[in-house]
């Protein structure tokens, strides 16, 4: 029974069966406290990779959403285009490419 229902019996004089948080012995504060402390955070499923600017009013995004990454280029021409890159075209920032002879590019 709910806090409310509890007062309600005292006021009506009868006796209400103990919840379960009353059973547990730590109430619904510690029943809403383990419940938080429980809680791991997600990784975000939307993230801004990397953007630049083409231009005053254009520009380039990199974004990964759900694992897969997509080129969007924006201007006020008209709408933005969005590009799915495959997981062979992403390259990781900081490693330099391998020809076929193994040097790097």
């Amino acid at each position: 029974m709910g806090v409310f229902a509890n007062a309600i019996s005292l006021v009506a004089g009868r006796a209400v069966p103990a919840g379960r948080f009353e059973r547990e012995g730590r109430g619904l504060a510690g029943w809403l406290r383990d419940r938080m402390r429980r809680r791991v955070p997600l990784p975000p499923r939307l993230v801004l990779v990397e953007r630049i600017n083409l231009a005053p009013r254009q520009m380039l995004a990199l974004i990964e959403a759900d694992g897969e990454r997509f080129l969007i280029a924006t201007s006020p021409e008209g709408q933005p285009v969005f590009h799915p890159l495959r997981a062979a075209a992403v390259r990781r920032p900081g490693r330099a490419a391998k020809t076929a002879e193994g040097k790097s590019a």
